[in-house]
């Protein structure tokens, strides 16, 4: 799991279970034209993090998903007043 601040929207892999789905996709399209994924669907899923002493529950609402890859880019933003 990477956490970016830099990104624009966060997607799962593999590694999260699909709670629910939208009836939504999207196309997602990096920086080279002839790369595109379409009709992505859009979910909230959960996965469960392991540390030496707990076990969070991660829940991600309105997250693409991208069930062929182990990554997960997860869009995290601190506002500093």
């Amino acid at each position: 799991m990477l956490i970016d601040g830099g990104c624009d929207t966060s997607l799962v892999g593999n590694g999260f279970i699909i709670e629910s789905a939208t009836n939504r996709t999207i196309t997602v399209q990096v920086f080279q034209d002839q790369m595109k994924i379409e009709e992505l669907p859009i979910v909230t899923a959960i996965t469960a993090i392991d540390l030496p002493e707990e076990t969070f529950i991660l829940e991600v609402n309105e997250v693409i998903y991208v069930s062929k890859h182990t990554l997960t880019l997860i869009y995290f933003a601190i506002s500093i007043c």
